[in-house]
C-alpha cells in the first residue's frame, strides 16, 4: 500500500512512474504514426486519424491534437522522439513547434530539417509559455493557437479560438447593423443568428421540390452520362442521411462523417456501374480515395 512507503520511497516510485510513462506516449506516437502511414484508420470506419484517436482511443480532444502534433514532428525530425522520453520536450512543445512548422507552409515558406533541430533544441526543459515567446520572436504570425472546445455542462460548450483583427471589425459591423433587432448583441447572439439563417438558406438548397421525392427516387433512373442529376443526388443524401455511408467490412462500424461527403458510385462508371439509387452511396472523400485506391483497374 502506498501509505507505507516512506516519502523517499514514494518520490522515487512516482518519478520512475513518470519515466516509464514517457515511454509509453512514445511508442504510442510510433505507433499512431505507422497506422497513418497504413491508412488503417479508414479500414475501420473513421474519416481521420484525429477521429479514430478521440473514438476509438479514447482521447480527449485537445489530447488527441498534441498526440497527432508530436507524431508529426517525430515523422520529420525521429531524434524528438527520445527527447520526449527523456522529458527535455513533452508533448504540448512538440506540438507547438509542429503547429508553427504547418503555419510556415501554409503561408508558402518552409522550415528545414537544419532549422526544425535548431528550432527543437532551443526549446528543451522550457514551459510551454516560454516556447511560445520563442516561437513569436521567431516569427510572430506562425504562433497560432489551435481551437479549443471544452464541454461545460452537457448543454453548455466553451469554445476559444484566435481570430485575425478585421473579421473582429466585420463582427462588430454586423453588431451595429442588427442592433435594432437585438439590443446590445453580443458575439454569441451574432453567431447564433448568422449560423441559423445560413442553416436555412443550406436546408432551402436540398430540401424536395415535391412530396414523393422524399420517399424514393424515380424508378428506373438510368443516363448515358456520368452526371448525376441532382434530383436523384438528393435521393441518395436523404436516404444515407447526408453521412459517408462505408462500413467496415468486419466489425460492421459505420463511418458517419460529414465532412466533404460525395456522391459515389458503388460499382464504379467505368466498369460499367450506372446511375441508379441503388448504385449510389454517400462517401466522405477519405473513405471515397481510399475506395478508389482498393478498387482494381
Amino acid at each position: 500500500m502506498l501509505h507505507k512507503l516512506s516519502n523517499t520511497e514514494l518520490l522515487d516510485k512516482t518519478k520512475a512512474i513518470a519515466s516509464q510513462e514517457r515511454k509509453v506516449q512514445v511508442e504510442l506516437l510510433w505507433h499512431l504514426l505507422e497506422i497513418q502511414n497504413r491508412r488503417l484508420y479508414l479500414e475501420i470506419g473513421f474519416p481521420s486519424l484525429y477521429d479514430y484517436v478521440v473514438k476509438e482511443l479514447g482521447y480527449g480532444h485537445g489530447a488527441a491534437y498534441r498526440r497527432i502534433q508530436a507524431m508529426r514532428l517525430i515523422e520529420s525530425v525521429p531524434d524528438v522522439a527520445e527527447k520526449i522520453e527523456e522529458g527535455s520536450i513533452n508533448l504540448s512543445t512538440a506540438s507547438q513547434v509542429q503547429n508553427f512548422i504547418k503555419s510556415e507552409r501554409k503561408n508558402g515558406g518552409s522550415v528545414s530539417y537544419k532549422q526544425r533541430v535548431e528550432m527543437i533544441n532551443a526549446i528543451e526543459n522550457k514551459s510551454a509559455r516560454d516556447v511560445e515567446k520563442h516561437l513569436i520572436n521567431l516569427k510572430p504570425e506562425n504562433v497560432i493557437r489551435p481551437e479549443k472546445i471544452r464541454m461545460v455542462t452537457p448543454e453548455i460548450i466553451e469554445m476559444r479560438l484566435m481570430i485575425p483583427d478585421d473579421l473582429k471589425e466585420k463582427m462588430d459591423k454586423l453588431r451595429q447593423i442588427f442592433s435594432h433587432r437585438i439590443p446590445d448583441m453580443t458575439y454569441l447572439a451574432l453567431m447564433e443568428y448568422l449560423v441559423n439563417q445560413a442553416l436555412k438558406k443550406v436546408e432551402k438548397k436540398h430540401k424536395s421540390s415535391s412530396p414523393a421525392l422524399r420517399l424514393k427516387a424515380p424508378e428506373g433512373h438510368l443516363l448515358s452520362k456520368r452526371n448525376i442529376p441532382s434530383t436523384l443526388r438528393h435521393a441518395v443524401w436523404l436516404r444515407d442521411g447526408g453521412v459517408c455511408s462505408y462500413q467496415d467490412p468486419q466489425t460492421g462500424r459505420k463511418c458517419g462523417g460529414r465532412n466533404f461527403v460525395q456522391v459515389d458510385h458503388i460499382h464504379p462508371w467505368s466498369k460499367g456501374g450506372e446511375n441508379k439509387l441503388e448504385n449510389l452511396q454517400l462517401l466522405c472523400a477519405e473513405h471515397n480515395r481510399h475506395k478508389n485506391n482498393r478498387t482494381p483497374s
